[in-house]
């Protein structure tokens, strides 16, 4: 029996099975198909995760610009909030040193002169007073309009932008994993092929056969050998 030399042909376990129907040549063909396939899957398997790479940076830039906008946000309320209490403050005040003069409750009877003059005051007491909380109410509707709803839309639409980028990335992440599945019925495929190879070498039954088995330096590999990676293709002579 002829045997060649182990060059690239690495491993195959041959099991005392019968042969495999079909040349060398052409499981050879359909290794290096199967093969090509799973570098092909592969690939696509990195574009789709360097996509997801690139767009999870832009999640995280709109997430930490959300925060921002929410201290913001908050900052801008608690300093409001707190020139309109003191200004309400102020305007409650006002009424309260009124009362504290004028209100019959709390001082009773009042001499005519100063009944007269807490009844001139109480008008214009009660305007200032209201004046104040108006401009407080103005102020605040200002801010929301100019300073706050800016803030709101621009985190809207990045939270929009950040529930398609969560979409996008969850379709790539689903379909690396049905890739994943069909790489492992290829690596299936591939096994079977190597030990259908093994036979059709162990053969040798055409001519055709043995000048593929050569290339791939088969020599009736042991079976305890590490399983075979990579098969080198067929050479093919060009003209001299």
């Amino acid at each position: 029996m002829k045997t060649f030399g182990v060059a690239y042909f690495t491993a195959l376990v041959i099991a005392a099975s019968p042969v495999w129907a079909g040349s060398a040549g052409d499981t050879l063909s359909e290794i290096a198909s199967a093969q090509g396939a799973i570098g092909t899957l592969q690939n696509q398997q990195r574009d789709l995760a360097t996509a997801n790479d690139a767009d999870m940076k832009v999640y995280n830039s709109y997430n930490d610009s959300n925060k921002e906008l929410d201290q913001r946000m908050k900052a801008i309320s608690e300093a409001f909030k707190a020139d309109a209490s003191a200004r309400i403050k102020n305007a409650n005040s006002i009424v309260e040193n009124w009362d504290n003069e004028c209100a019959i409750d709390r001082v009773g009877p009042l001499p005519d002169a100063q009944y007269e003059r807490c009844a001139r005051l109480k008008p214009e007491v009660q305007r200032t007073a209201q004046s104040i909380r108006d401009q407080v109410k103005r102020d605040s509707d200002e801010i929301d309009r100019t300073k706050i709803a800016p803030l709101v839309d621009t985190r809207r639409r990045q939270e929009r932008a950040m529930s398609e980028i969560s979409e996008r990335t969850k379709e790539r992440l689903d379909v690396i994993e049905k890739m994943n599945g069909e790489i492992e019925e290829l690596r299936t495929k591939l096994q079977n092929l190597r030990r259908q190879l093994a036979a059709n070498c162990a053969a040798h039954e055409t001519e055709e056969d043995v000048q593929v088995c050569t290339t791939v330096g088969w020599n009736a590999a042991n079976s305890t050998l590490p399983p075979l990676e990579y098969i080198r293709p067929p050479l093919s002579a060009g003209p001299n």
